[in-house]
């Protein structure tokens, strides 16, 4: 019998036979029975070899995994089977359905493994927030909540693995409940949904509570902004001031903090629609900033109607047009004369 790997092979499956804990007549009479199936195995002349030693590669493996607490019972099983079987195409399917079983159940029990490592974040309310560290879990995840982000094709999996996404699912009794991308440099969250991409309507002071958990921005993402959960908002006590109002049948609220101006709008029947706004650096008009469900017409509409509003709105405006203070000190100091 020609080498091209395969003695080399089967003297190696010999050798972790005899090493193995398995029964003695298996180990006496499974080699023989492998070589007679060998010899009378004649495919094609160019892949007889490779699948020889392929299979042979597989039945070591199983040898050296017969006292595996996971596999050992199938391995066992496998190595068993060598003496009853009638040609060696049927060791070969066996010998691969092991090798596919030993992936399967290794690669599960190192994930479980993996997810007991994954950080966990109390949010409040009987939920925690659970960092996604690998592809399968993010596969798994998706699955449960009929969402798209584990299918390879989409690339969230890819984006996972070159670290240019971070992925978080929040559980209720266990249950996901949400799933949630982030970008690991900005702290930015992309896109947040529930099951079947339902929106997620939390409660804000849940939402706040996970944006301080995940120390992540959610300006920008719909979910965040439609309960007005933006990053300036997340300490009240840094409100500066606050104004009401009330047109026809919709009461408004506003908000300065940390430079941005936060808008509420109630009407009958509905639910609240916030927008954050900003003014550049300076001075300048106010903008929408992030994620807004109010637009700035509405608010120049309630400012001219509201004079707690236009007040908010100048206050707003020294805010943005006031220098930090190094700068402020550093203008100072340029109008002196200099010593020489």
């Amino acid at each position: 019998m020609n080498h091209r790997g395969f003695m080399p092979q089967l003297r190696t499956f010999e050798e972790a036979l005899s090493a193995c804990a398995i029964h003695p007549q298996v180990k006496a009479q499974a080699p023989p029975a492998l070589r007679s199936l060998a010899r009378a195995f004649h495919p094609a002349a160019g892949e007889r070899y490779r699948r020889l030693r392929v299979t042979c590669q597989h039945l070591t493996l199983a040898a050296k995994r017969v006292d595996d607490a996971i596999v050992g019972r199938d391995a066992g099983k496998l190595l068993r089977s060598i003496r009853t079987m009638k040609s060696f195409p049927a060791l070969e399917a066996a010998a691969s359905q092991f090798r596919g079983v030993l992936n399967r159940k290794v690669h599960r029990a190192e994930e479980r493994t993996i997810r007991k490592r994954e950080p966990v974040l109390e949010i409040g309310d009987g939920v925690v927030a659970r960092r996604i560290d690998t592809g399968d879990h993010l596969q798994s995840v998706s699955e449960r909540m009929a969402l798209c982000a584990g299918i390879p094709r989409w690339g969230y999996r890819a984006q996972q693995r070159r670290g240019e996404l971070e992925f978080w699912t929040f559980l209720h009794d266990g249950v996901p409940v949400v799933l949630l991308s982030l970008n690991p440099k900005t702290r930015e969250i992309e896109e947040c949904d529930g099951p079947d991409h339902d929106d997620v309507r939390w409660p804000q002071r849940r939402a706040l509570s996970a944006l301080r958990a995940l120390r992540a921005s959610g300006d920008h993402c719909e979910a965040f902004g439609g309960v007005g959960a933006y990053e300036a908002f997340a300490d009240k006590r840094k409100v500066a001031l606050e104004a009401a109002a009330k047109l026809g049948d919709e009461h408004w609220r506003a908000w300065l903090v940390e430079g941005a101006l936060i808008v509420a709008c109630k009407r009958p029947g509905e639910t609240v629609l916030w927008a954050q706004f900003r003014r550049e650096p300076g001075g300048g008009p106010l903008a929408e900033a992030g994620c807004c469900a109010v637009g700035i017409g509405q608010l120049l509409d309630v400012i001219a109607a509201s004079d707690d509003f236009r007040e908010l709105a100048k206050a707003s405006r020294a805010n943005a047009e006031r220098l930090p203070r190094k700068r402020r000190r550093r203008r100072a100091r340029a109008g002196r004369p200099r010593l020489r």
